[in-house]
This record gives C-alpha cells, structure tokens and sequence, in this order.
C-alpha cells in the first residue's frame, strides 16, 4: 500500500528511490509490489532496471517484471522476453514472458507460441491460447484448434475466447466441432463466442449449427471481419459482462436457472450475502395481500429451489459472504462442506438446511468470500448474490477488489455470475457488474 500510495507521485524522486533503493529490498512483497507499480507508470527510464528484474530469485518478481516491460511496450526487449520464455524452469515467470515477447513482438512470435501450445504446464498453453489472435502467422490458426480441443478446461476456454477474437471463418468450424464434446459451463462459452462470429441463435443443439455450417460454410464471412481489432486481447483471462438479457438463447433444453440466470456449470459454488442489509425488505411481491419478503427470504427460497432442480452430474457448494459484528471471517463457519460435492438427494436436503438456518447479520465481506471460493480448484463459476457493499474484508475498495480478483482468475478462468440487489449505492452496482466483466460473468439485477 505504501509502495502504490507513493507511486501516485509519479516524480522522478520516487521513481530513483524505486530504482535503486526499493528494487533491493530483501523482502519479496516489497520488491514484487515496486515492480507492478513500474509497469503501471510505463516509464520508458524504467525499462533497463525491470530487465535485470527478470533473473530476481523470486518467480513471482521475475513474472511481473515481464509484465511491466509488456506494459511499457519496448520492442527492444522482446528478445530478453523470447529468451526468458526458453529458458525459465517455472511455469509463472515462463508464461508471463510468453506473453510479454507475444506484444512486443508480434510478427517474430509464431515459433514460441507453437512451443507454448505444448508446455507440460497448460498455465503457459492458456497463454499460448489467449495471444493466438495477437500473433502473426499462417499457421495459428491450426494451432488454435488444437488448443479448443486441448486436455484442460481452462485452455480450452481461453482458446474459445480467441476463436471469437480472432474473426476468421475456420474459427467458426473448431467452434461448432467442439460443441458437441464440451459439457457445462463452456458450451455457454461456445455459444457466445459463435453469436459473435456468426450472428445466429441456435441455441446448444449441436445439430441445428452443424446443419447451419453445412448449409452457409461456402462464401461465409464472420460478422465484423472487416473491422476486427486483434491486437489487443486482454491477455487477463475472459472479460466482458454479460446480462441475463444479452445471454444467448439457449433454445429447448431443459437449463437450471437461480432466478433467471441460466447455470450451465456443473461445478458451480453459490456466494450467498449474509450481512445485516439482508434483513431489508426486497419489494417483488406479486399479491397486495403477500407477507413481505426479506432479501434474505428471497435468497433462501431460490438456492433452494435451484438446488433441487440439479440434476445428479451438477457439483454446488455454499458459501457464506459476511464478517462477524466484529468484522471477522470465520472461514470454517462460512462453507456448507469443504468442497463441491455432488447433487444427491441427500445432499440437497442437507444444503437446504444449511441455507435455511442461516441469518443476516455483521458486514459484508466479499472478497474473503469470493477468495474462499476460489480456493476449491474444481471450482469454474460463482454465483454471487449480493448487494455490493463491501464494508470488511481483505480489501474493502472496489478497485482494489477487482484488481486482485483479475489476478486470482489469471490462470483460474472462473466466471463470477452477479446477482445485484437494489442498491442504490452507485460504487455498489460498479462493484458486482465489474466482478461478472472482469471474469466473463453474467450480470443481473433484482
């Protein structure tokens, strides 16, 4: 916090004390957190130092010292990035220097990405995956099909992402290849990466777009073709905020929803807001004469309901969003079961209990929650419900929350669905349709 506090400064005094004093530092945090702030000034006088960063002991150091040189944009230190790609043992500092020599250098790159789209640790595949459409070279898009059809979820998510990004017809044919083998969560990624391309809704039946292709294939063009940019993919995992309303339509199968957000994961954990604003009535009574319903009422009322709708392949847990009166997250109070577990009938009336017995109180703390759920590794989609006010926590301030969850998603790629209540808290609603864009979520309104 000092380290960025200073850096709002942005004078030549800082940055010397950066460079020279702060660099040197015994302790890792201090170092690693000097280095970030030197990518986000994008100081050209920086560049020399951040090169002699890329051989720190630390792989988190070395990791974001590429990052920065990324950032700041030199194309003369691509080869330092080409060559630290080639050379690095730990996955972290491998992949970011992939990425950093994909940027600076984007028509020398075809060969390391082709290296990357066969590491052993599929954190530099997903890399490989996501620079693809920035890259240069007659053979990426082959690549990128064996990357949509890689072992790992995460890869293929990414390699989904950048058949979209990419507008090119042939990303259009991995797509609808790959529909009919995916399960859960990236068929819905599949359909917004092929309404992207195609501007069609043929909702998941794998058949209806085959005929499709079948019948268009010859002379099709991707929508937008023309004026595709692809030369800036995020590079931080899948972004863009969806609401329930722009979701694609998903057709005759039969989908679970909570509320009418449609859960196509099957390995989903439910963050549930348990802080004292809970207690405040939501107005969505249909009857004149119907009790009022807390928010808390509501929320029971629809996990539960959700939840005995799984069907017996769904994965769910619960957790819990909120601090003690003190301000204190209980992690061990805060999680129906330690991991996701699977949908049985006895495991749905156990979490309907779990949920039922719950009461609003204390603060709300959404980034410990949010943290504790990404925790389980099986994890690949949240759903939050929450008012968005984020009063306790590791991080409180909405950037910094958001920061730090583009972080943790880096190589996780879960999508965060966010169910806002009616704040009416302007930072509040910044908060959850900044979580659901910065992770490839849907947003919704209550």
């Amino acid at each position: 916090r000092a380290v960025k506090a200073l850096a709002k400064a942005r004078d030549a005094e800082t940055i010397a004390w950066f460079l020279q004093t702060g660099l040197k530092s015994p302790n890792e945090e201090v170092r690693l957190g000097i280095v970030e702030v030197l990518g986000i000034l994008k100081d050209p006088s920086t560049v020399e130092r951040l090169t002699e960063m890329v051989k720190d002991k630390s792989p988190e150091v070395r990791a974001e010292a590429y990052a920065a040189l990324a950032a700041i944009g030199d194309p003369k230190r691509s080869d330092v990035a080409a060559k630290g790609f080639l050379a690095e043992s730990h996955w972290l500092p491998k992949a970011f220097a992939l990425e950093c020599a994909v940027r600076l250098s984007p028509a020398a790159s075809a060969e390391l990405l082709a290296k990357g789209a066969k590491d052993k640790n599929y954190q530099v595949r997903l890399v490989a995956a996501e620079m693809i459409p920035l890259a240069e070279g007659a053979e990426l898009p082959s690549l990128l099909g064996e990357l949509v059809n890689d072992d790992d979820w995460r890869v293929r998510s990414a390699a989904i992402e950048s058949c979209a990004a990419m507008k090119k017809k042939i990303g259009v044919e991995f797509l609808v290849e790959r529909l009919p083998k995916e399960r859960g969560r990236l068929r819905g990624d599949i359909l917004i990466a092929l309404r992207k391309l195609t501007g069609k809704e043929n909702g998941l039946d794998p058949k209806a777009w085959k005929k499709w292709w079948e019948t268009n294939r010859q002379g099709f063009e991707p929508v937008g073709a023309e004026k595709a940019d692809t030369k800036k993919p995020t590079g931080k995992g899948k972004e863009g905020e969806t609401t329930v309303e722009e979701f694609p339509q998903l057709g005759d199968t039969d989908v679970v929803r909570f509320l009418d957000l449609p859960i196509l994961s099957t390995r989903t954990a439910f963050v549930l807001d348990l802080s004292g604003s809970m207690r405040d009535e939501l107005k969505e009574k249909e009857d004149p004469d119907e009790k009022t319903k807390t928010r808390l009422d509501v929320a029971k009322r629809e996990i539960v309901k959700t939840i005995a709708a799984f069907p017996a392949e769904m994965c769910f847990n619960v957790i819990l969003l909120g601090s003690e009166r003190d301000g204190a997250y209980d992690r061990g109070k805060k999680v129906w079961q330690g991991g996701l577990v699977p949908a049985s009938g006895s495991g749905k009336l156990a979490a309907a209990k779990f949920v039922d017995r719950q009461i609003a109180r204390g603060w709300t703390n959404i980034y410990d929650a949010l943290a504790l759920a990404f925790e389980d590794p099986n994890v690949d989609t949240i759903c939050l419900y929450s008012d968005g006010g984020a009063t306790r926590g590791v991080f409180v301030a909405t950037d910094e929350i958001l920061h730090h969850i583009r972080k943790f998603n880096r190589f996780r790629r879960i999508a965060i669905h966010a169910i806002e209540l009616d704040s009416s808290a302007r930072d509040n609603k910044r908060l959850m349709r900044g979580l659901s864009e910065a992770t490839g979520g849907i947003y919704t309104a209550k």
